[in-house]
């Protein structure tokens, strides 16, 4: 059976689709949509995006909670992206972004779950490593294609 884990955990610390979110949501990556630059173009907008996701890096993850805990504060910043209602891009980059965000979301509740069934902190941050990497390739990519 599917547990909804990060899904139910973000829902609890975002705010009916808009860019404010209670002092208690992640302040890292994904999350900070207010870093955006607002009179951007494409490019940049997604140069910064690829930059907010590979912050995964900068917190280590010694143990499964810590590993837990950034998986889901990780899935936040997809909720964020999936309801905002002000990104800075036309609307055919806004439903790629959305669109590839849903699919990394589901990614990273697989690496919950797994984490959750396995406790093998070493081989799902490996895992993780991975799909960060995929993830800010996609965005840099995007931010030099657009």
């Amino acid at each position: 059976m599917r547990r909804p884990t990060a899904t139910v955990l973000v829902a609890v610390y975002l705010v009916d689709g808009s860019r404010s979110r209670p002092a208690t949501a992640s302040s890292w990556g994904l999350n900070r949509l207010d870093d955006l630059p607002r009179s951007g173009t494409p490019p940049s907008v997604f140069g910064k995006f690829a930059e907010l996701a590979n912050q995964w890096n900068a917190k280590p993850t010694p143990d499964a909670t810590a590993l837990a805990r950034r998986l889901i504060e990780f899935r936040q910043g997809c909720a964020a992206i999936q309801l905002a209602r002000d990104l800075p891009l036309p609307a055919d980059d806004i439903r790629w972004l959305k669109l590839r965000c849903a699919d990394w979301a589901a990614r990273i509740e697989e690496h919950l779950r797994t984490l959750e069934e396995t406790r093998d902190t070493e081989g799902v941050q490996a895992s993780v490593q991975l799909t960060i990497a995929d993830i800010v390739l996609e965005l840099t990519t995007r931010s030099r294609t657009t």
